[in-house]
């Protein structure tokens, strides 16, 4: 069996921006590097990180993702907001 594990980050409106930048970049590359080694090894489960905010409808919208399956590149609108610097 092949596993999609979603591993999801909540964070308050009101959370430091640089600090949250900085983890949601390090978060990416963690489980981008964590992904990397699995295929390396042979194994076919992935880890997709989501850093989501309650304020701005980003839990339904990554439910909606995984019903579409287009979960594996869906940012939630936090998650853009980090990738710019747009807080």
């Amino acid at each position: 069996n092949t596993y999609y594990i979603i591993v999801v980050e909540i964070k308050a409106e009101k959370d430091d921006s640089k600090k949250n930048q900085a983890k949601n970049r390090d978060g990416k590359k963690h489980f981008e590097e964590l992904n990397k080694k699995l295929e390396e090894e042979g194994k076919e489960d992935r880890y997709y990180f989501k850093f989501l905010s309650p304020e701005s409808n980003d839990f339904a919208n990554l439910f909606q993702s995984i019903e579409t399956g287009t979960y594996k590149t869906w940012q939630s609108i936090l998650m853009e907001q980090l990738d710019t610097g747009k807080l």
